[in-house]
This record gives C-alpha cells, sequence and structure tokens, in this order.
C-alpha cells in the first residue's frame, strides 16, 4: 500500500495541473462571486422570489463547468502520462525500481478513473460552499440561501455520478492510456486519428461495426439509462440535474444490469492489459 501511495504522490507531483487548476476554478469562482455579490438582488429577485429551483440550477451549471474542465483535464492526463515518461527517458529511473509495469499502468488509471472523480467533487463542494457564503452575505434577507436545498444529498448524488461516469467511460481513458503507451509521437493525434478512420471505414464499407456510436455513448456529456422513475442520468447533464432527485436503489440497479456497461469494462480490461505489455516492451532509445 505505500508503495501504492508513493506512486500516487508521483503522478500528482510529475502532472501539477491536477491540483493546480482545482485551485484556479477555486480563484476563479470566488472573484466571479464578488464580482456579481448580491445576484439575486442585482436580477431584481425579492428575497422570497430565490427559489431552490433557482439555486440548484446555480450550483448545478456550477458543477457542469468544473466538470467540463475537467474532462478534458483527464484526456489530456491519460494521453500524457506514459508518453512522457518515455520521452523524458525517466521510464529508465522506474524500472530499476522495484515496481511492475502492471502496478504502474494501474497507479495511473486509478488516478483518472477515481482520484480525479474525488478532486472533481471536491472543487464542486468548495465552490458550491464558497457561492452560497458570499451570495448570502452580499444578499440582504438571503441569509437562507443554505436551506433551500438539501446540500447533502445533493453532493452525494453528484459524487455517485461522477464515479459512475467514471466507469462508463473507462473503455475511453484505457484506450487513451493504451496510445500513451504506444504512439511513437503525438499520442493525442493518434488516439483520435485511429477511431475516426474506422468509423469512417464502416461508413463507406457498411460493416455493420457501429464503432461511431458505441464511442459516442461513452463521451461523458450525457447518457440515460432506463426510463421514468428509475432512469439515471450520468455525465455532464446528469452533473447539472443531479439536485433535483436523491438517487435510488433502482437506479443503481438499472445502470449496473446494463450489457453495455459490463461489455466496457470487458474492453478496458482488455486495453489496460495491452498497455501493460506495450510497457513493458516499448524501447524508444
Amino acid at each position: 500500500m505505500n508503495k501504492f501511495t508513493t506512486l500516487v504522490m508521483r503522478e500528482l507531483w510529475e502532472h501539477q495541473n491536477l491540483w493546480r487548476v482545482p485551485l484556479i476554478m477555486l480563484m476563479l469562482v470566488v472573484l466571479a462571486n464578488l464580482g456579481f455579490s448580491g445576484a439575486a438582488t442585482w436580477l431584481g429577485l425579492a428575497p422570497a422570489q430565490v427559489s431552490s429551483q433557482v439555486v440548484g440550477t446555480t450550483l448545478g451549471s456550477l458543477g457542469s463547468i468544473v466538470f467540463f474542465v475537467f474532462s478534458f483535464l483527464v484526456m489530456f492526463y491519460l494521453v500524457d502520462c506514459l508518453y512522457a515518461e518515455r520521452k523524458d527517458k525517466s521510464i529508465l529511473f522506474w524500472r530499476s525500481l522495484p515496481v511492475s509495469d502492471t502496478l504502474a499502468v494501474l497507479v495511473k488509471l486509478f488516478v483518472a478513473a477515481v482520484l480525479i472523480p474525488i478532486i472533481i467533487w471536491l472543487t464542486i463542494v468548495v465552490s458550491h460552499v464558497a457561492t452560497l457564503a458570499i451570495q448570502s452575505m452580499a444578499g440582504e434577507g438571503n441569509s437562507g440561501l443554505f436551506g433551500l436545498i438539501d446540500l447533502g444529498v445533493y453532493w452525494r448524488n453528484l459524487l455517485f455520478i461522477l464515479l459512475l461516469t467514471s466507469l462508463w467511460t473507462l473503455p475511453l481513458q484505457t484506450w487513451f492510456l493504451f496510445c500513451s503507451s504506444w504512439a511513437k509521437r503525438t499520442p493525442f493525434v493518434a488516439a483520435l486519428t485511429i477511431p475516426v478512420v474506422i468509423i469512417l471505414l464502416d461508413q463507406i464499407f457498411s460493416t455493420g461495426i457501429g464503432l461511431g456510436g458505441h464511442v459516442a455513448d461513452r463521451i461523458p456529456f450525457g447518457h440515460r439509462f432506463g426510463g421514468g422513475e428509475s432512469s439515471l442520468l450520468v455525465g455532464l447533464i446528469g452533473i447539472t440535474s443531479s439536485y433535483a432527485r436523491d438517487l435510488s436503489l433502482s437506479q443503481f440497479a438499472v445502470f449496473f444490469r446494463q450489457p453495455g456497461l459490463w461489455g466496457g469494462l470487458a474492453v478496458a480490461a482488455c486495453l489496460a492489459a495491452i498497455t501493460v505489455w506495450t510497457r513493458r516492451w516499448r524501447d524508444d532509445s
């Protein structure tokens, strides 16, 4: 466990944008709220008109902005993390230590699939608190903003949706990680070009692979599982609307019953295994 923790800390040290970006975003949130302090009064809303819908939509929009920025951060981290250690030859140092290729790859996948969603969640929670606090202090009669929605339930929903979104997009994450370990140069171009070429060939020759639809389903802009009261939204749309209702066991059941989820996890496991093998034998010297 100490070795695993050390490798995670190494990732945070070598990829400092993982903690710098949240700090910058929180500074921007504070500055924006100070600039538009008393926004309800500025918009001409009386204290009684500031409803849970208004607060929930505001906080949901704030969370979606944070999630959108971090979606690109995750992508760039994954396409760079294994390529960078080959480019600067630091992989030779790490290979001299008792750290297996499997552990090295799993740590990077853990950072992208688990740690970054938690960082996103913490960033959103702190930005919510800052927004409500500043607007409460600045707006006359708006001291009760914190009580308009159940923040505990809202934040719990956010954490679950972030982790479920990460689980659903795991095939894309492992694909970017594989390209980072395999591409001789410009892994980002390879990660985008290869699927596009396959999709075009599929469309031209009508092979029936349907890769375009599978890839589009995994892009974290938003995906709905099930219908009615048991429906579950993940991705950007889920982040925006997660304040509206609490997640239930039936919604989790709908998500984990999806064949596409387990098929995607199988693809992700295969790509992760290939990434480990590629890192072990790739030599650009």
